[in-house]
C-alpha cells in the first residue's frame, strides 16, 4: 500500500510539472516584443533621444544628431 501512494505521488508531481512547464512555455511563446515605441526606429538613432524645448529639436543623446519628431514622441 506505501509503495501504491508513493508511484502515485510521483506521477502527481510528473504532471504537476509539465503542466507547469507547458504554460510557461505557452505564456513565453505569446508575449511578444512592444513595438509601440517610436524611440524603437531605427532614424532615432541609439534610441535615448530628448526633446529640446528651446531649439523645438529631438536630440539623440548618444551624439547629439537631430532626429526625427516621432521619435521624442511629438
Amino acid at each position: 500500500m506505501k509503495i501504491r501512494s508513493m508511484r502515485w505521488k510521483g506521477v502527481l508531481q510528473l504532471v504537476a510539472f509539465l503542466l507547469f512547464f507547458a504554460v510557461t512555455v505557452a505564456l513565453n511563446l505569446n508575449c511578444s516584443e512592444d513595438d509601440s515605441n517610436p524611440a524603437s526606429d531605427p532614424a532615432c538613432g541609439s534610441g535615448r533621444v530628448t526633446w529640446n524645448d528651446k531649439s523645438q529639436v529631438c536630440i539623440d543623446q548618444a551624439n547629439n544628431k537631430v532626429v526625427p519628431d516621432k521619435c521624442c514622441g511629438r
